[in-house]
This record gives structure tokens, C-alpha cells and sequence, in this order.
């Protein structure tokens, strides 16, 4: 048996709760033909290991009970490795009530012991970091969390319990980490937040004070008053700054402006981007403000900040817009009613939204008619290809007005930009034809070709 073998062997075990589906896969499967070619015991053992943990892991009691028979006792210090790494299994996988019954050594000792031996086998599972993501995804991890160290002692847990509390947004695990636990949280909490859009999570850590402050390119970011959309993209971007080499001048310089970009390409909203660039002094171009479904929001903080604007990006920033998928349940009258701000006047989207409302009304009535499933499933694949059709030609319609309204929304800032200039610059010769003026009531012409007089 291969690697590729054991390890759907591994899966198939997992998933069966019975003893006679582990009878099948030793009798047919040749679950224990590898451990015969290699002549020992100890190959054995090694799979019935791994199927324990794989059973505890998916909370298979039953199975786990029957693959802890055959495992023997335990030698001094050869089997605490296997024990912990069962504890942990155990207690992540299964329900809470098994672990106080379940896994306990042959040799009447129990690994769930309080004694000083069991916490320092604890700590070393917990200090090896795996499978806390599948295990805070479940919707007890908090109780489990609990259950460990208030019942079994388990001392000093790591970072990535609290990291995968934030990235599940698990705000009661996080909260009794850094409450009850005295945790002291890093920072890739916050990032690992961001990086799952956990917004919940970052409020929270904002209202404890954990999120990072940040102070480069001259500004400081205000924690408590930034968008929670600012402080996502200023994590991510100070761990990737981190991951390569934080500190380095050349990261220090044009922070603001990476974060702005990673905040766009992330769906920030406008209050963040222009946060950013108003108060954090952030550079926006029209290229950078894209974000894929939101081409209207681009456009107008776009056009509405000081940047550059070329063809080439407005080019961009439609084919990117009319590419990005179409959502699984989007119409073309939900798309439209999305983008109404844009195409509320336009006729000929209102023509295609009412032709595919016909149409998906015709279908339905059709499909009720005729309750055959092949003609259903026909039916459903042309469904699905007039609701794509439909949203595409929609979006068309969005991005032609956008288009329009984006090069006079640049335009217009062009335009007051151009008159500020010109009034700064007749203010100034003005005040300068005043300081200029002279009072002279001689009838002395000299006056006026001596280079130090005053001038009329």
C-alpha cells in the first residue's frame, strides 16, 4: 500500500463509526498489508495510531474506543507522545463529555490527570500548533478551550489558539483567552481577522485595545477613530512588510499608499479609501481604486482624489469590472437595482431587465406545467444561461454610463482645480498692483522711468 493508499484508507476509517466497516477494510482493503511486508508490530501499531487520531479527530467514539484496544500500554516515556497527541485529538473532536471517560491508558493511568508529568505532556501538544482552524470552526471551541484548562490543567497556551479564534470570528473564545486567561494576544490575530474579513473580531480587539497602531510616511493611525476597513488593510500590510523584512526604510516610505491599494483590492468602501488618503495622506490613482463588482464606487473615489487618469486605466478598470464572475443568485434585475444610482434613466436597461423578467416568468410557468427531470435540468441550463446573459449585458449598460459620468467627474475636478489656480493667481497680482500703487501728485514723468519708484 502506498502513501496515496493509506492515506484514503486514513479517510475512509474516519468516517466509519462501526466495527465491522474497519472489519472490511482489514479483510478487503489490506489495511495491514504494509505493515506485514515490513515485518513488525511496529508498523501496526503506527496505523492503528493513526486511525485513532483520525477518528477522534471526527468525533467517531465508537471506532476510537475499538483502535484504543488494540494499543499497547504505553512504555515510560515512549508513549506520551501518542497520548497527548490523542488528548488533543480527542478534545477538539469529540464531544465534551467523551474526553472524561474515553481516553485513559491501559496501564490504569489517565493522561487527563492533573499531576505535574500529564501538564507538562500538555503543554507539548499545544506547543506543537495543529488543528486549531478545524477546531474553532466548530461552534464549541470556546467550551472546549474552557474544559482544557479549567479541568485539565492544560498551562500556557499558544498564539495559534487565539489566531484561529480571530480568523473563525470566535469572539467569546477571544474573550476568554485574553479575560479569563490573561492572554496576551499578537498580532497576527488582527491580521489573521483581515486576512477572513472578521469585522466583529476587529471591533472587538479595537475595543480592547489589542490592534497595532502604525506610524510611517510621516502620519499616525488613530485606532479608534480609522475604519475597521483601515485597520484590516494596515495588518495586512505590516505582516506582508514583516514576512519580507520589517523595518526597512523602503517599506517605510509609501506605506499609507500600499494600504490603500490593499484596502481597494479588498472592497473597501469609500469612507475607508478617502480616510486614508485624507487623513493618512495615502496616494490614489484611478488604477488603484479598483475593486472587482464595484465599479461605481471606484469611479466616484476616482474621479473625486487627486491622481492620475489615462485612458489605459479607465480601460482596465472596465474589462477588470465586466470580468469579474457573476455571483451564483445574480439577475439582471438584481444587478440593476444594484447599480440604480447609474442607470435609473437609462431606457435600454430598463428593457433588458423587463425582457429577462419575461422571460424567467415564461420559464417558471412553463416548468410547472411539465414536471418530467430531464426537461427540468434543460430547463434549469437555459435558465442559467439567460440569467448570465442577462447580467452581462446589464453590467454593459452600467459601465457605458459609468463612463460617461467618470470622465465628466474628472473633468469637473479639473475645472475647479483650474479656477483655484487662476484666482491664487490673480489674488496674487492683484495684491501685488496694490502694494504698487503710487501717491506721487508731482507732474515729474522721471518718476515713472526710475526702476526703484514706485509704478502706476
Amino acid at each position: 500500500m502506498d502513501e496515496n493508499e493509506f492515506d484514503a484508507v486514513v479517510d475512509v476509517a474516519a468516517a466509519a463509526c462501526r466495527g465491522d466497516m474497519l472489519q472490511w477494510l482489514e479483510t478487503h482493503a489490506g489495511l495491514y498489508n504494509a505493515a506485514s511486508r515490513q515485518g513488525g508490530d511496529q508498523w501496526r501499531h503506527y496505523i492503528n495510531e493513526e486511525l485513532a487520531a483520525a477518528a477522534a479527530r471526527s468525533g467517531h467514539v465508537s471506532l476510537l474506543r475499538l483502535l484504543l484496544a488494540r494499543l499497547p500500554q504505553p512504555s515510560a516515556g515512549s508513549g506520551a507522545s501518542r497520548w497527548s497527541r490523542l488528548l488533543r485529538d480527542v478534545a477538539l473532536g469529540c464531544p465534551l463529555p467523551v474526553p472524561r471517560r474515553e481516553l485513559a491508558p491501559a496501564s490504569g493511568g489517565s493522561c487527563w490527570s492533573r499531576d505535574r508529568r500529564s501538564r507538562e505532556g500538555n503543554a507539548w501538544v499545544y506547543n506543537r500548533g495543529f488543528g486549531y482552524n478545524w477546531a474553532a470552526a466548530r461552534p464549541d471551541y470556546e467550551q472546549r478551550l474552557r474544559y482544557l484548562v479549567e479541568e485539565k490543567g492544560a498551562e500556557a497556551l499558544p498564539a495559534e489558539v487565539a489566531v484561529a479564534a480571530a480568523a473563525a470570528s470566535d469572539v467569546a473564545a477571544l474573550r476568554f483567552l485574553l479575560e479569563e486567561c490573561g492572554m496576551r494576544l499578537p498580532d497576527t490575530c488582527v491580521s489573521g481577522a483581515a486576512q477572513c474579513g472578521q469585522d466583529a473580531v476587529l471591533e472587538y480587539l479595537r475595543g480592547r485595545g489589542q490592534v497595532p497602531s502604525y506610524s510611517l510616511d510621516g502620519r499616525t493611525l488613530d485606532r479608534g477613530a480609522a475604519p475597521v476597513g483601515v485597520l484590516a488593510a494596515a495588518a495586512l500590510v505590516a505582516a506582508h512588510n514583516a514576512e519580507d523584512g520589517a523595518c526597512r526604510p523602503t517599506q517605510e516610505r509609501g506605506f499609507w499608499s500600499r494600504v490603500v491599494v490593499r484596502a481597494a483590492s479588498d472592497g473597501a468602501d469609500i469612507a475607508t479609501l478617502r480616510y486614508l488618503h485624507e487623513k493618512l495622506g495615502a496616494e490614489v490613482h484611478a488604477a488603484a481604486v479598483h475593486r472587482p463588482g464595484g465599479l461605481p464606487g471606484a469611479a466616484r473615489v476616482g474621479a473625486g482624489l487627486d491622481g492620475s487618469y489615462s485612458e489605459n486605466h479607465w480601460e482596465w478598470l472596465r474589462a477588470a469590472f465586466l470580468a469579474s464572475p457573476v455571483p451564483p443568485h445574480a439577475t439582471a434585475a438584481s444587478t440593476a437595482e444594484r447599480f440604480d444610482a447609474a442607470i435609473a434613466s437609462d431606457l435600454e436597461a430598463a428593457n433588458i431587465v423587463g425582457r429577462w423578467w419575461k422571460v424567467a416568468k415564461s420559464r417558471h410557468k412553463e416548468a410547472e406545467k411539465d414536471k418530467a427531470e430531464e426537461w427540468e435540468e434543460e430547463v434549469k441550463e437555459e435558465e442559467e444561461r439567460e440569467r448570465m446573459h442577462g447580467v452581462m449585458e446589464v453590467r454593459a449598460v452600467v459601465a457605458g454610463d459609468l463612463e460617461r459620468r467618470f470622465w465628466g467627474w474628472v473633468a469637473a475636478e479639473g475645472w475647479k482645480r483650474a479656477v483655484a489656480d487662476a484666482q491664487a493667481e490673480y489674488g496674487d497680482e492683484s495684491e501685488e498692483d496694490s502694494e504698487s500703487t503710487g501717491s506721487d501728485d508731482g507732474d515729474d514723468d522721471s518718476d515713472y522711468l526710475d526702476p526703484d519708484s514706485p509704478r502706476s
